[in-house]
């Protein structure tokens, strides 16, 4: 359901729609909705990321058969509640309350998983890194990015999506916080080159040109490999972010 449509919900339609759901336990509870985009005010990262979902868990009660799923970003780690980053900031916020969710439970089941990056979908969102670099091969206008010595992992939507239903379906109680790590680890600059070389237009590509911002990851992280039978096979991140790029590139003409 659009989270935009519950959020607007009272807490009596929050209680009716729960036990309209409850009738059909054993259920899973998603939230797949989020705000990422730095330019919002801090007060709408924590609405959307944190306050919301703990609302609908509020609604929902403790109940066996009831399991919530929400999502987060690897990076949160490296931050607190109190992080001057307003997404980080809410994430960890979350993290925080579901494993203490987790911890008081008898009934439900709390899981919060932490993601890398994802690509696919229609197109990249504009204000992230494929998002820029998508604009910059569209319109033929230079790429100003940092030095690019982050360290990311890059995975498609529908893979980790696969991966979220493996993990419903294992039946399994995992850790209250689970982070999906896949093989493959990248320097931003070095997706970045690897992207550009591809669509012959490397002199867009301007490395060092901005300074970076916040907290990031500058050694080569050592990321555990997520077990093969949640991961299965997952598509190789750098032709999988060129074919989804060439399919944006072809779709926006």
């Amino acid at each position: 359901m659009p989270w935009r449509e519950v959020e607007a919900w009272p807490d009596a339609e929050l209680q009716k729609w729960s036990k309209r759901c409850l009738a059909h336990s054993p259920i899973t509870v998603i939230f797949a909705n989020g705000v990422t985009d730095q330019s919002l005010p801090r007060a709408a990262h924590r609405a959307a990321n944190f306050e919301f979902p703990r609302r609908i868990m509020t609604a929902f009660g403790n109940r066996p058969g009831l399991q919530f799923l929400t999502f987060g970003s690897v990076l949160e780690s490296l931050h607190d509640s109190g992080s001057a980053n307003a997404y980080f900031s809410s994430k960890a916020a979350l993290a925080q309350f579901m494993r203490a969710a987790s911890r008081q439970s008898t009934g439900a089941s709390h899981t919060h998983l932490r993601l890398h990056t994802l690509y696919g979908g229609r197109f990249p969102h504009p204000h992230m890194f494929l998002g820029q670099t998508f604009r910059s091969l569209h319109g033929n206008e230079a790429f100003g990015m940092s030095s690019g010595l982050q360290f990311r992992q890059y995975h498609h939507a529908d893979d980790i999506a696969t991966c979220v239903l493996r993990l419903i379906d294992s039946q399994l109680q995992p850790d209250s916080v689970l982070s999906i790590n896949g093989p493959e680890t990248f320097r931003l600059r070095d997706i970045a080159e690897y992207i550009f070389k591809h669509f012959g237009k490397l002199e867009l590509l301007k490395i060092g040109e901005i300074s970076g911002s916040g907290t990031e990851v500058l050694e080569q992280p050592d990321y555990p490999l997520s077990a093969p039978w949640l991961l299965g096979d997952m598509r190789p991140a750098l032709p999988g972010m060129v074919s989804w790029l060439e399919h944006c590139l072809r779709s926006a003409k």
